[in-house]
């Protein structure tokens, strides 16, 4: 399973953090829908959610682990917290 976020900083809204782009873990596309939808980016994490998340599980034991991924932090045996 990928995950895909659409549309960030549509609408002067917030993009990515310039943090995640360094990391070379994504991919993004830009897309034009004319004058009413304007351009926008649409960006996809190039590995699995839980591979992202077993790398990142010393942060994630230190902030907690964020409602929208938690079911796949206790079901996974890659990511270990305590």
């Amino acid at each position: 399973m990928k995950c895909r976020l659409v549309n960030p900083g549509r609408h002067g809204g917030p993009g990515l953090p310039a943090g995640i782009e360094g990391l070379g873990i994504t991919t993004s596309t830009r897309h034009n829908d004319g004058l009413s939808g304007g351009q926008y980016r649409a960006y996809e994490i190039d590995y699995s959610v839980e591979m992202v998340l077993a790398a990142m599980s010393d942060l994630i034991q230190e902030v907690g682990v964020h409602e929208a991924v938690r079911d796949t932090v206790e079901k996974s045996d890659r990511i270990s917290i305590s």
